[in-house]
């Protein structure tokens, strides 16, 4: 066989047709070669090599602005520009040559070189719940014991890590056992050390000739809350527990500093002493100090609206810091939801919206169980108004253009009783994640939730919508009081950047709403120019739109008068101010779009074939489905309504209600189909208080007799899956919510 074919090739036949043929191969070149220097060497078209200058590279990020759009310029320093390789922090300083520095230092305010392996302590000395040393350990060997203990965590938290208050609270009142009394205490020392910190800042300021360190003026800071803002806390109890806490941290030799800086304190607010900046020569620093704005908002408000007003809106404060939730009467009904406040010990009423609730709660109600079980929904009590103002009736085509974090979109998909469909967008990447957990979090079943560009929907979506909702992305001043991080990111520039984003969606909104449907716009600012200024050139731009008139005697009315070309129909718009209205600072328009017409027909998006493992699981375990067709993404299983549209090209993050997926000629049910869920044959019922639900929570396997799939529930709500072999349920909660035991 091998005589065959010597001297050819033995597919070369078969390929061409041809015997083989020997060719000589051409020389192979040598790199070690002397090359040809530039300027001489010839391209094989006979032409001259030319030497050109590569282009700087040019990084994509750099052309697109905050909205995705190219502003056709390169933004970054131009090479070579740059003297020395500086440090990109706020100092500016060169770095060292090496050999220079002695030693590792610290890079915060302490600068204490690191200690030797062995002697790791914390940064920024904080204390509270460590992952490496347990709960209520800390490197400097003290323990939360008390409820102001519990506060000075918080606040180092918050001021030190830039947390968010609820949850740097809800960590530090989880890592003690404190009675109902001493949480709310806790909590009301902390708001009024986090709210006024600019103006403690200055009190203490002028009673101290040296900063101390930041750990014993932190202690002074929740000291001083107590002294300047709490009456029924006496003044030596305060100062005592300071000097108490300084001890306890291993600083014996500045109790005598904290015992006497509180003292001067308490006599300087007796006689009078405690000056501010003067209102009329420096009324933004007045404002800035008293009510803990940054000078930069406050000279925003005092330019809008006067000194007078401007005050007014800063000194608001809430009279019961309350979170308003909203149940879901998916999962219950008032009477249960009731029934469970009141088992929990929480002080509550009725908000001033229908179907909401008030809730004085230590902590944040977001991390409890019944949240994650998706009964309830945290949402602002203002800012439920603009949803309200849709008026959704079950079977309406409804976009929620501007949607995270979810709770305008869950509140509407109430309204909905999941019939029709809810679009949900949000440009933002990571946010649309978070809108995304929520949907599924509350088992919505009739929801799209898309990551798009408005502009890219308007093209998609052209006159199929009744009711549109743009809760559009705003400078955030009416979130002054509340949000601390609304206050520091607010610039001079931000007002006018946000109008002309709020102008862009809703020129698209505007495209996507059937004729005589409606369209809600609404922000979280004071700003005439992202309000009264946006709208009234919508409506000059879109002369098919006009305001509603409707009637709203607890709102004030829009203010034509700050706008230099008015739309008529300005004054029907609503403004909520928060010293006048309890809550944040809202204002909405309800406007309509001329004509009556049913929504355009799109072309609806084709059903997949049903698995066959899909049926198998549906038959063993009797799971029921919610009404509407299946989409197979891959090997995931989604159930939509019956009117979704075609889909395909859309940045698609959750489409209906995640049933789950095939694999190895089994199916998988997926958690969000646990949380839909009301009942299934195999269940495993839990009481709140019992181990076995905790063991669950961590996921751990529980001891039982069942087999196959087992819907776990406590309560009487779904909690997750298990499957059973006959001795145990192994555990599928999902590991991302798993908890500690």
């Amino acid at each position: 066989m091998k005589e065959q074919y010597r001297g050819e090739k033995p597919n070369s036949e078969k390929k061409t047709g041809k015997p083989y043929e020997h060719r000589e191969s051409k020389p192979r070149f040598d790199k070690r070669e002397e090359r040809a220097p530039r300027g001489e060497f010839e391209r094989r078209e006979g032409k001259p090599y030319e030497h050109r200058e590569s282009k700087p590279r040019f990084d994509k990020r750099d052309r697109y602005d905050s909205f995705n759009r190219y502003d056709g310029f390169d933004h970054r320093e131009p090479r070579g520009e740059r003297a020395e390789f500086e440090r990109r922090d706020r100092d500016s300083k060169p770095y060292p040559p090496r050999g220079e520095r002695p030693e590792f230092e610290r890079r915060d305010r302490d600068s204490k070189p690191y200690p030797p392996r062995g002697g790791f302590e914390r940064r920024d000395g904080r204390f509270g719940v460590d992952r490496n040393h347990g709960v209520n350990a800390n490197p400097d060997g003290f323990k939360i014991v008390t409820a102001r203990d519990a506060a000075l965590s918080a606040l180092r938290d918050v001021v030190r890590n830039g947390a968010y208050s609820s949850q740097a609270l809800d960590r530090s009142l989880n890592a003690v056992e404190l009675s109902p009394e001493d949480r709310r205490l806790a909590a009301s020392i902390f708001f009024f050390a986090v709210e006024n910190r600019l103006y403690i800042e200055w009190a203490l300021s002028h009673l101290m000739q040296t900063k101390a360190e930041p750990l014993v003026e932190d202690v002074m800071h929740v000291a001083a809350a107590q002294i300047l803002f709490m009456d029924r806390i006496p003044d030596h109890a305060a100062t005592d527990e300071a000097v108490k806490q300084v001890r306890a941290f291993g600083r014996e030799g500045l109790t005598g500093l904290v015992n006497g800086v509180l003292r001067s304190l308490t006599r300087a607010r007796d006689a009078g002493e405690l000056t501010l900046p003067d209102r009329e020569t420096e009324p933004e620093k007045y404002l800035s100090v008293r009510y803990s704005f940054s000078e930069a908002a406050a000279k925003r408000l005092i330019a809008s609206y006067g000194i007078d007003e401007a005050e007014a809106i800063a000194s608001y404060t809430p009279a019961e810091r309350a979170q308003t939730v909203r149940p879901n009467l998916m999962k219950t009904d008032i009477a249960d939801f009731e029934r469970r406040l009141d088992e929990a010990g929480y002080m509550w009423h009725e908000s001033a919206v229908p179907g909401a609730y008030r809730v004085l709660a230590a902590g944040d109600l977001s991390a409890t169980d019944d949240y994650r079980r998706g009964m309830f929904a945290i949402q602002g009590e203002s800012s439920q108004l603009a949803a309200l103002a849709m008026e959704a009736k079950p079977g309406m085509q409804i976009l929620d253009a501007c949607a995270a974090p979810g709770g305008k979109s869950t509140q509407l998909a109430g309204k909905l009783q999941g019939r029709g469909l809810l679009v949900c967008n949000e440009i933002n990447a990571k946010r649309a994640k978070i809108l995304a957990g929520n949907i599924e979090r509350l088992g919505i079943a009739n929801a799209l939730v898309l990551n798009e560009h408005p502009k890219k929907l308007e093209a998609r979506f052209e006159g199929y919508f009744d009711k549109i909702l743009v809760d559009a992305p705003c400078s955030g001043e009416g979130m002054f009081r509340k949000e601390e991080a609304a206050v520091t990111d607010w610039t001079e520039d931000t007002n006018a950047i946000c109008a002309n984003r709020q102008s862009e969606i809703l020129t698209s909104a505007a495209k996507m709403l059937r004729p005589g449907g409606r369209l809600v716009y609404s922000t979280c600012t004071f700003s005439p120019v992202e309000n009264e200024c946006v709208i009234s050139d919508f409506l000059w731009r879109n002369p098919d739109f006009s305001v509603e008139n409707r009637p709203a005697p607890d709102f004030s009315p829009g203010r034509p008068d700050w706008v230099e070309h008015p739309a008529p129909g300005l004054e029907h718009t609503f403004r909520l101010w928060p010293h006048k209205l309890r809550g944040e600072g809202h204002y909405a328009a309800v406007l309509k779009k001329a004509g009556d017409a049913p929504a355009a027909e799109l072309l609806l998006e084709p059903a997949a074939k049903t698995p066959a493992e899909l049926t198998q699981f549906c038959r063993q375990t009797g799971a029921a489905l919610p009404e509407g067709k299946l989409l197979l993404f891959g090997q995931v299983a989604y159930l939509v309504p019956q009117e979704l549209p075609e889909i395909k090209g859309l940045r698609v993050l959750r489409a209906g209600l995640e049933l789950g997926q095939t694999m190895k000629n089994r199916f998988e049910p997926a958690h969000a189909w646990a949380l839909w869920l009301k009942g299934l044959e195999n269940s495993v019922s839990l009481a709140a208080d019992a181990p076995e639900l905790g063991q669950y929570l961590s996921g751990n396997v529980l001891p039982s007799g069942l087999r196959g799939w087992t819907l776990v529930r406590v309560d009487g709500l779904s909690l997750g899956w298990a499957k059973g072999d006959g001795t145990q349920l192994k555990n599928h909660y999902p590991k991302a919510l798993r908890r500690p035991v």
